[in-house]
């Protein structure tokens, strides 16, 4: 019988043989840059422990790990969530071949995307919105991969994953179907469960959860795929450190009783939110009135991260002012960590949009991105609401 996600979390090991013959309670740290190997053996065969490049015993646990979690077969981790991608375009693409990718994805994958895959003979194809018509009417015979997020940034738009993954495979069973995963957890929900082909997750934020490591990973169920993202992790040599990986294992032990912390007090300040005379409008997949909330009700168990957005009426100037009357609350661009930080999208994630581009896909100057964190829900809501009235000069 398959163990619950907190058990996994805990307990997944290696091999006593794999671990070297290890009893520790905890993985080891491997910090061997290379291993002795018997005289017949042959580089990238049998036993990955012939150089740290190739492998360690605290790295390929985390790997297997990961692969529990997601469900998955195979997972790999990687130097960042931007190591983890560049190997899905390097050992996945050529030339000739076409990626299909919605506007609404993170800033770094559109950077990515939008230089660089030209270079490699690879032509892209954005489309304004992560809609199964707005997809398939951008596939054609020569689409080798499609990168969605399951959960947008800023705004948080839910992805249809089995109607998705039902339209493109009927249109071309091949077509590989990538989603990013980051602003969510496997613990919200499990991508590959749908049907998908890969899962990718930047681990500096939910897996990782204190802000403390930067990290990424792939997961995936097909053998074939998971050799070639296996050799551009090798040949790239994108691979995280042992010590790194050590503090990731330590972070996923908590992972379900953070993600539960940050679901219910995200979801307690978007319900503050909604009624603050300083707030036009507030984003939460489980709020009633967000067009996704059957979906994620359905999709996600009823569950959500701590990723919220609400729109400060007024505009950057307010928004400005906000954030400049926070306390603990921290300005910073990052996300999913146990401290709650918030950005301004258009000048942080969205700044190399233009204006009217942003407002096209609803990102305004009033809007702020906030990834609640896991502190005593009633100071996070009261330091908003002072910081609000400040901004606003409304009455205290």
């Amino acid at each position: 019988m398959e163990r619950n996600f907190s058990t996994l979390s805990l307990h997944t090991r290696l091999s006593k043989e794999e671990e070297d013959g290890s009893t520790s309670v905890v993985p080891s740290i491997t910090n061997a840059a290379t291993f002795k190997t018997s005289s017949d053996y042959i580089l990238g065969q049998g036993n990955a422990y012939c150089y740290g490049r190739y492998g360690n015993t605290t790295r390929n646990t985390l790997e297997a790990t990961i692969a529990k979690l997601e469900g998955a077969a195979q997972a790999f981790a990687f130097s960042s969530g931007m190591a983890a991608t560049s190997a899905v375009v390097d050992g996945l693409l050529k030339q000739g071949d076409e990626v299909v990718a919605s506007k609404q994805m993170y800033g770094g994958t559109y950077s990515l995307f939008t230089e660089d895959l030209h270079k490699f003979g690879v032509c892209l194809k954005l489309v304004d919105k992560s809609v199964v018509d707005d997809i398939v009417s951008a596939l054609t015979s020569k689409t080798r991969l499609v990168w969605l997020e399951v959960c947008s940034n800023p705004l948080l738009k839910i992805l249809d994953l089995a109607l998705m993954v039902k339209a493109i495979k009927g249109y071309k069973s091949d077509i590989i179907i990538c989603i990013d995963n980051t602003f969510l957890s496997p613990f919200i929900v499990k991508p590959l469960s749908f049907g998908v082909d890969m899962v990718m997750h930047s681990m500096s934020k939910y897996y990782g959860g204190h802000s403390d490591i930067i990290m990424g990973c792939l997961a995936m169920n097909d053998p074939a795929l998971g050799s070639q993202i296996l050799r551009a992790q090798r040949m790239r040599g994108g691979v995280p450190s042992a010590f790194d990986c050590y503090l990731m294992i330590r972070s996923i032990y908590t992972l379900e009783i953070r993600m539960m912390k940050h679901h219910e007090n995200a979801l307690a300040v978007a319900n503050f939110l909604a009624d603050h005379p300083g707030v036009a409008e507030v984003v939460h997949p489980l709020l009633a009135n967000h067009p996704s909330h059957d979906l994620a009700q359905q999709q996600h168990g009823g569950l959500h991260s701590g990723m919220i957005a609400f729109t400060i009426k007024g505009g950057k100037r307010e928004a400005l002012a906000f954030f400049d009357n926070l306390k603990f609350i921290t300005y910073a661009v990052s996300l999913g960590g146990v401290h709650s930080l918030i950005s301004h999208p258009m000048s942080t994630t969205h700044s190399f949009l233009k204006p009217e581009d942003c407002s096209a896909v609803g990102i305004h100057e009033g809007t702020v991105r906030f990834s609640v964190g896991i502190e005593n829900v009633e100071d996070i809501k009261t330091e908003l609401n002072r910081a609000l009235r400040t901004a606003l000069k409304l009455e205290i």
